[in-house]
């Protein structure tokens, strides 16, 4: 008798499966399929570490948009306040909404695709715990995110991703406020 499992490949459509693991009562067998459970437990282990170098990956990235378009923010603030608030000046204003709109788009989108990444992780770990109870154990990256911002009591409710759409909304409203200025 045997009894074939399948599971929920995240590379493929989500009608598809793969087959993880063959049970059969025969002891030949279950040795083979000891086999190829511990080599599906180092190809689990090797997806999760790939995940969350992507989430890694993409925190970097948003790291680095934010501070450049904070010091790019920075500059058109020096030019305008350099040269002052008149007509020719509307196009500094102008650039400080498009960073402002192009850095909470870009930041939403980052944010999307490490959650993404964040719940191919939990489903590896959830599959990883189904095919080795006791095994070696994958915490995910948000998990130790959560117990770091709860040691920082200001701001434990609060996500980088907040802060970062809050900064760029801020400078969009600080463009659109210096524009309605030159334009009066």
């Amino acid at each position: 008798m045997r009894v074939t499992k399948k599971v929920f490949n995240p590379y493929l459509d989500k009608a598809h499966g793969i087959v993880i693991a063959h049970i059969s009562l025969s002891s030949s067998e279950d040795r083979e399929i000891l086999l190829q459970m511990n080599d599906i437990h180092r190809v689990l282990l090797h997806m999760i570490a790939e995940h969350q170098t992507q989430v890694r990956y993409l925190k970097n990235q948003s790291i680095y948009l934010t501070a450049f378009i904070v010091i790019m923010t920075l500059v058109v603030h020096a030019v305008l306040i350099r040269i002052g608030l008149y007509k020719f000046s509307l196009v500094f204003t102008i650039l400080l909404i498009i960073f402002g709109a192009y850095g909470g788009i870009a930041i939403i989108k980052l944010y999307n695709q490490i959650q993404y990444h964040v719940y191919i992780i939990r489903e590896l770990n959830h599959w990883l715990n189904e095919i080795h109870p006791n095994g070696e154990k994958q915490i995910p990256e948000s998990a130790s995110n959560d117990r770091q911002s709860i040691k920082n009591s200001i701001l434990a409710k609060r996500s980088c991703f907040i802060l970062w759409l809050g900064l760029f909304s801020l400078i969009a409203i600080l463009g659109i406020i210096y524009t309605v200025i030159i334009l009066r």
